[in-house]
C-alpha cells in the first residue's frame, strides 16, 4: 500500500478510475479491470473504481409469496383461509399492484434480465400486465426475462408465457 497524502490518494485513485472508465469503453476489459484495482489498492473505499468492477446479472422481484405461507396470490380462494385465519383468503401481492408495471419497465429500462417470483396464478397475471405494458408490441422480443416458482400457472398463462418468450 502506497501512503499518501487524502488529496494525492484521491487525485492517483482517481487517475487510475478515469483510464479504467476509457479502457472499459474502447473494450478493453482486462486492461480496465486492473487499472481499477489499481485505483482500489491506492484507496480501497473508492465508490467510482469499485463500481468499475461491479456487473448486475439481472434483477430478481418477488410479487408474491408461497404457498406453504399461504402468501401466494391467487384468483381463488386457499381452501383453508389465510395464514391469520382470513375467510375468502386468496393471498395478496408483496407489493401494490399499481407499483408492479413501474417495477417491471425500470428493469426492462435498465437493460437488466427480470427474474420475478410469482408462486400463485394472481402473480402471474399481474406480471403478464406488467409485461405486455411494458414492451408493447416487443413483448416477445428477447428481453431474457423469466418466471421462477410458477407454481400453480394456469393453461392460458402458458400459452401467453410461450407466446411472449419468457
Amino acid at each position: 500500500r502506497i501512503h499518501l497524502p487524502g488529496t494525492a490518494i484521491r487525485v492517483r485513485a482517481g487517475a487510475h478510475a478515469d483510464l479504467a472508465e476509457g479502457l472499459f469503453e474502447s473494450g478493453q476489459r482486462d486492461e480496465a479491470r486492473k487499472q481499477a484495482l489499481a485505483a482500489l489498492e491506492i484507496a480501497p473505499t473508492y465508490i467510482r473504481a469499485q463500481d468499475l468492477l461491479l456487473k448486475l446479472g439481472g434483477i430478481k422481484v418477488t410479487i408474491d409469496g408461497s404457498p406453504q405461507g399461504r402468501t401466494a396470490h391467487f384468483t381463488t380462494p386457499y381452501l383453508t383461509g389465510g395464514p391469520g385465519g382470513e375467510k375468502d383468503w386468496r393471498g395478496e401481492p408483496t407489493f401494490p399492484e399499481e407499483v408492479i408495471p413501474k417495477m417491471v419497465k425500470d428493469v426492462y429500462d435498465a437493460k437488466l434480465p427480470l427474474i420475478i417470483h410469482c408462486n400463485g396464478d394472481a402473480a402471474i397475471d399481474n406480471f403478464l400486465k406488467a409485461h405486455e405494458a411494458a414492451l408493447g408490441e416487443a413483448k416477445a422480443s428477447d428481453h431474457r426475462t423469466g418466471i421462477i416458482h410458477c407454481q400453480f400457472v394456469r393453461k392460458d398463462q402458458l400459452d401467453t408465457i410461450a407466446a411472449w418468450k419468457i
